[in-house]
């Protein structure tokens, strides 16, 4: 049994606590017929360079709407399916699954969503939203139980917001306690306009800049150091980092710009503060029924954009990468449900 966790950032196939693959929800579609559609990380990696036909959007606006253009689908659920049947392919996999679903997913795209799996290798067992498979439980190792388990333990916390970013959007997920060591999914708030490609954006404008400032060279004069700087931010915001060098290199010269934190921070505050005040205003709600306010979990990818922490009013504690597939493996026998008629657990005690 396997967890896939969805998130158009990187959807991510895990095997307890061990990821087997991560894979972008980017498609780039190059001729007509499968072997004309690239996707993934590939697709990603090429998307500046052929932008008319590159598409990132067709896990967040999932549907059966019919999309304009003669390319090779009909609609996002066609590139959603061939994304999955993607994954399960480069993964070498074929066989059962969590699906650790984000609370952006309204309940038709869920049912979009179990129809397109049902075509392909890998067959979901279960829904689980994510925030509830973050904060289910904290697993502690079980020596009695040998090496590599674990057990369950209650989570007593009061409520938490838990914090994501999409490619484009961050999800605020409201989770409280109920019951003995259960969790209540209570409100999900979506942030628009702050998902990683609209930081990627900021950061492109800020390193057009200072290369030209710096090196009197322009990255985006041409598709190919366009798509190299791309790839490069890209790459960066994948790891903590305050202060950045970047280096281009062409056919005859190496370019270099450095970023400054205070550079940085400069360029992304708008979309930080844009983060911080839904943040604050879901925290301090009616609904988080807490007088100091709900505490703050981050996303790893939500709390590596640089000196985001310097922006946020709130306190908050940063994500084990592997807590969803853990805790998800960990209640197995508590989701399971009729694979004909899958149940969304956002709710369980």
């Amino acid at each position: 049994l396997k967890v896939l966790e969805f998130n158009d950032n990187g959807l991510t196939l895990w095997d307890k606590g061990d990821v087997i693959l991560r894979s972008p929800g980017f498609a780039l579609v190059t001729g007509k017929g499968r072997k004309g559609l690239v996707l993934g990380e590939e697709a990603q990696k090429q998307s500046r360079l052929h932008p008319t036909g590159s598409f990132n959007r067709f896990w967040h606006e999932l549907s059966l709407e019919p999309v304009a253009g003669d390319g090779p689908f009909r609609h996002n659920a066609d590139l959603a399916y061939a994304h999955l049947q993607h994954i399960a392919e480069r993964a070498k996999f074929s066989g059962d699954a969590i699906f650790a679903v984000p609370g952006s997913f309204s309940r038709e795209q869920l049912a979009i969503l179990q129809g397109i799996a049902k075509r392909t290798p890998i067959r979901p067992v279960a829904l689980i939203d994510s925030a509830i498979g973050m904060l289910i439980a904290r697993l502690v190792p079980a020596p009695h139980e040998g090496r590599g388990a674990y057990e369950i333990r209650p989570a007593p916390f009061r409520p938490v917001i838990y914090a994501d970013i999409q490619l484009h959007q961050v999800l605020l997920s409201l989770v409280e306690p109920a019951g003995e060591g259960g969790v209540n999914l209570v409100e999900t708030v979506q942030v628009p306009g702050v998902g990683s490609q609209d930081f990627l954006e900021l950061m492109m404008q800020l390193a057009t800049e200072q290369f030209v400032s710096q090196s009197r060279f322009n990255p985006q004069h041409n598709a190919e150091s366009e798509q190299h700087l791309y790839n490069l931010l890209s790459d960066c915001l994948k790891q903590p980092h305050r202060n950045l060098k970047l280096e281009i290199r062409t056919a005859d010269q190496v370019h270099t710009a450095e970023l400054s934190e205070q550079s940085i921070l400069q360029a992304l505050n708008a979309a930080y503060q844009k983060i911080d005040r839904h943040i604050e205003a879901l925290a301090t709600s009616p609904a988080a029924k807490d007088p100091e306010g709900a505490g703050l979990l981050l996303s790893t990818a939500l709390a590596y954009l640089p000196s985001l922490d310097r922006s946020l009013s709130r306190p908050y504690g940063r994500r084990n990468a592997q807590d969803i597939p853990r805790n998800c493996l960990a209640l197995r026998d508590h989701i399971r449900s009729d694979p004909q008629a899958l149940t969304l657990f956002d709710i369980i005690d």
